[in-house]
Formats: C-alpha cells, sequence, structure tokens
C-alpha cells in the first residue's frame, strides 16, 4: 500500500526541514501572507500557506518574507516534475513582496522526502538541480543576496594585470568563467605538465574572491593553499597579488586554528593545508 502524502511530510519532509533550521510551523496553516510581529531573521516553515492559486505545501519564511515554496509528494512518485507545481504557487503568491519576472517567490523546491530538487527562480536560464537537503536560512539569505549574472559581469569587467600571467592561463581562466557565467557546475580543466595548473587554478581563485566574489585575503590565501596544497608565503603572495603583510598575518592566523601547517623551514618555511 503506498504511503500517504501526510505521512511523507511528517516522517519524511518535516525532519529534514527541521535539521535544516526550520523548525515548526511559526504560523498556523491559512494564515495571512503578512503577520504583525515576526522580525527579518526569525526563520520558520509556513504549511499550506495561500496563494492566489490554493495553498503550497510549505513555504520557508524569513520574517514575514517567502524565500522559498516546496512542493512535496509521496516517497513513491519522482518529484523532478513535480517542479511544475512548485512554480506555479511561486507565481501566485502575489501578495509577497519580491518580484523575479513571473516569480514572487526566489527559491522552490520539490521532494518525495528522498530526493529533493532545487531551482533559483530568479533567472531563466537558472536550471532545477538535485540536492542533499534544504538549505539553512541563513544560506538562502545569502543566495538571495547574490546573483550569478551580476557577479559573472563584474568578473567579466576585472582587467588580467598579474605580471606572470601567460596568455594561455589568461585564456583558461576566462574559459573557466564562461562556464561558469553559462550556469556549468562541474567542470575539467586539462593541462599538460609543467603548464602551470596551480598558479592558473590559484589565480582564477583570485580573480573570483577580488572581482566576482565578496572575499577578502582570507578567501584567497585559503583558496591558493587548497588549490596547491603546499606553497611559501611568497609564493602565495606571488599567485594572488596580495600584500604581504596581509599574507603573513593570514596565514599566521590559519597556523594557530590548526588548519594549516608549518613544513620544511630548513629549506624555508612552507604551509601545507591540513584539512
Amino acid at each position: 500500500m503506498a504511503e500517504p502524502e501526510w505521512l511523507t511530510r511528517k516522517k519524511r519532509i518535516d525532519p529534514r526541514l527541521e535539521r535544516a533550521g526550520r523548525l515548526a510551523p511559526g504560523c498556523p496553516s491559512g494564515s495571512p501572507w503578512h503577520t504583525p510581529g515576526l522580525p527579518s531573521g526569525a526563520a520558520y516553515r509556513r504549511e499550506e500557506d495561500p496563494t492566489d492559486t490554493g495553498p503550497a505545501n510549505y513555504t520557508l519564511c524569513d520574517g514575514p518574507l517567502r524565500l522559498a515554496v516546496v512542493e512535496a509528494k509521496t516517497a513513491d512518485v519522482g518529484v523532478q516534475e513535480v517542479m511544475k507545481q512548485a512554480e506555479r504557487y511561486a507565481r501566485a503568491a502575489t501578495a509577497n513582496v519580491h518580484t523575479f519576472g513571473k516569480f514572487h517567490v526566489p527559491f522552490a523546491y520539490a521532494t518525495n522526502g528522498e530526493t529533493i530538487w532545487f531551482r533559483d527562480l530568479r533567472r531563466a536560464e537558472n536550471l532545477q538541480r538535485t540536492v542533499r537537503g534544504f538549505h539553512t536560512p541563513d544560506a538562502l539569505r545569502d543566495l538571495l543576496a547574490h546573483d550569478v549574472a551580476e557577479k559573472a559581469e563584474e568578473l567579466e569587467d576585472l582587467p588580467y594585470t598579474h605580471p606572470k600571467l601567460r596568455d594561455y592561463q589568461r585564456d583558461a581562466n576566462r574559459s573557466i568563467e564562461g562556464a561558469i557565467a553559462s550556469r556549468q557546475r562541474r567542470l575539467l580543466v586539462e593541462m599538460a605538465t609543467g603548464t602551470g595548473k596551480t598558479f592558473t587554478m590559484v589565480h582564477l581563485v583570485a580573480r573570483i574572491m577580488k572581482g566576482g566574489g565578496d572575499g577578502d585575503a582570507l578567501d584567497v590565501v585559503v583558496g591558493a593553499l587548497v588549490a596547491a596544497r603546499r606553497m611559501t608565503a611568497e609564493q602565495v603572495r606571488a599567485a594572488t597579488g596580495l600584500g604581504k603583510d596581509d599574507v603573513r598575518a593570514v596565514l599566521k592566523g590559519l597556523v594557530a586554528a590548526g588548519k594549516v601547517r608549518v613544513e620544511g623551514k630548513a629549506r624555508g618555511t612552507t604551509y601545507r593545508w591540513i584539512e
């Protein structure tokens, strides 16, 4: 006998929402869109939340704002096509303050409690994809605050100024950045031995963090060490273009935090990423 949808939601979906920080419903089913006394930062979920075309199974909220619609089906139903229903509710949530083209809720999920599909509805080129779990409230807020297309445009306008960057390394960086802008999530980069793969990737990390991202010196140094596994402070500085004081201060902090260890003092100090 097939499991009823209410049991799938109670047994399979509610616990996953709760693990992601969406605790018990903050308002009763069928409550109005804008509820007084719910400040921004109060993360919760609503169940059977009304829209212009009927109630959404769940909405994930930040104070009075709906950040995501969740459409639920039973465990024996394939959910990839269910995303269309979640999108319909996101279009019909006209009382929500967001507007992204035809959608009024920026994100949507479809799930049977086993598989979770997710889509960023803010741009048509964003495709649905499987995710391991529901995003935490902070993760959804962070997604809402960033737009891949806008960041890609900022990155495209950032000049290539590193004096050690070779033409083919610059071309590789451009190709990778173009793939990211076109929403490719898995990339394979092949370069011959001795052509500077590590430097090429570290330079890319530095560009993303300095141009298209919101990172600081810590992010760039961590990216360099993760890519190379082991580098001297001078190599990190040369690869990232950061100042000597920035690099050394960050490396010192990473060593103190137990994320990096110091090696090879006799032949020159190197820093190795250990996580």
